[in-house]
């Protein structure tokens, strides 16, 4: 049940500020534990260390304020943690919790406060998330410092240099010398593959890359296109059909189209497999443009890398 909701103003000496730090020293500490060196000193006291080297870190990153504090507060049912220890006023425990429901219950309305600050406040120049924090309290005030860890990531594996695929490269070089106009568009590609973390940039990165390079080279695939059909037959009626055909046409392609027929001509054997995937890569661009909420982790960012990548590389091999 939503209590309240308000932005206010606070520091670091508040018993709120406190808890939301601690939440993240103790957090700290366990990691530590499994993964890091073997720590000296007592429990309060590396807490203290812990949350010292947090507040240090945070005034390197942010200066001094002013902060904003949005709390938001409420009632959860009761936390069961599989395991616990109640040690120095607060409770320590492992267990599922309804963090991930409460974060997107309330994300909205954070960022509703958020967007009105940044409308209305006119000396504001930007804005930086600092922490966010969800702390659970016992009936008697005592709060619960309960963790569920989980992991997610992305595999990369190291490759030795594929040395056949080097005369490829020097094609490709040779090329791109003479179609200087491309640079800007493989500039963006190797923007994404710069991957530091930044799914949402690595996606429109390569999003745009292939949406420019498809853009800058479909009048070159539509003309052969158009010569192959022309030379069919050499009735001047046909020609004169498909010369009015293209006419109407010429505004009236969308993007999906021009990739198809791109993809028909440099890769006619995985086109239909291709399209498929430029498709849901559009579909997701689509939901960004739009304002929807995806979760970066979901970005199709090696989907559209590889695709940029081939079709780029095979418009750029000689015998096309």
């Amino acid at each position: 049940m939503l209590r309240s909701s308000s932005p206010t103003s606070y520091g670091e000496d508040t018993d709120l500020a406190l808890i939301g730090d601690k939440n993240t020293a103790i957090a700290n500490i366990l990691l530590n534990n499994i993964f890091g060196p073997v720590q000296t000193g007592t429990v309060a006291e590396r807490i203290q260390s812990q949350i010292a080297t947090i507040r240090e870190e945070r005034h390197k990153k942010y200066g001094q304020g002013p902060f904003l504090c949005i709390i938001i507060t409420g009632e959860t049912p009761d936390l069961t943690p599989e395991t616990s220890r109640e040690e120095g006023g607060m409770v320590v425990g492992f267990g599922p919790t309804p963090r991930p429901a409460l974060k997107a219950e309330h994300t909205e309305t954070i960022v509703r406060i958020i967007n009105s600050i940044a409308l209305n406040l006119e000396s504001l120049l930007g804005i930086k998330k600092s922490d966010e924090s969800i702390a659970f309290f016992r009936d008697d005030g005592t709060p619960l410092y309960i963790y569920h860890f989980t992991g997610s990531g992305e595999g990369y594996m190291s490759r030795a240099i594929e040395f056949d695929s080097l005369a490829a490269v020097e094609q490709s070089f040779m090329r791109l010398s003479k179609e200087s106009d491309l640079s800007r568009v493989i500039n963006l590609l190797v923007a994404s593959l710069e991957n530091d973390g930044d799914n949402l940039r690595s996606f429109l990165n390569g999003w745009s890359a292939l949406e420019i390079f498809i853009n800058k080279v479909f009048a070159s695939y539509e003309e052969r296109i158009a010569q192959e059909l022309q030379s069919i037959t050499g009735q001047s009626i046909w020609r004169e059909y498909l010369g009015r055909t293209r006419t109407t046409m010429k505004d009236k392609y969308r993007l999906n189209d021009k990739f198809a027929l791109i993809a028909l001509q440099l890769s006619p054997e995985t086109a239909d497999k291709d399209h498929e995937e430029f498709l849901k890569i559009k579909k997701m661009r689509d939901k960004l443009l739009h304002g929807e909420r995806i979760a970066d982790s979901s970005l199709p960012v090696q989907i559209v890398q590889q695709l940029s990548r081939k079709y780029m590389r095979l418009h750029l091999t000689p015998e096309r």
